[in-house]
């Protein structure tokens, strides 16, 4: 459940920093997209990941920081949205590989 909010916190945000943050629509597109790309990225690696190391550890460390991400995306300039997105998404990687493996078990 933490790691679906932690995903789409920015989704809620979206009026606000566009009326706050001055961003334009394509902005807030790539900075949508760089999640989307990160996240990708994340669930490939850490599919291969999560078979060498623990997917309890893998998960815990997933969710940590995505938190600590989504704390710091709440203090960002709007310079700095793209850069903490993806790396929120690269966090949110380990989520869906360990739970199904810690389900397998």
């Amino acid at each position: 459940m933490l790691f679906i909010f932690c995903r789409r916190s920015f989704s809620f945000v979206i009026p606000t920093v566009i009326e706050k943050d001055g961003l334009e629509t394509s902005e807030i597109g790539g900075v949508l997209s760089s999640f989307a790309l990160a996240y990708s990225i994340g669930k490939f690696i850490n599919g291969i990941l999560v078979d060498k190391f623990s997917p309890k550890w893998l998960f815990a460390s997933g969710l940590f920081s995505c938190g600590l991400f989504n704390l710091l995306f709440s203090f960002a300039d709007s310079y700095h949205f793209g850069i903490l997105w993806f790396l929120n998404g690269l966090c949110q990687g380990p989520g869906w590989p360990a739970c199904a493996k810690i389900l397998q078990r």
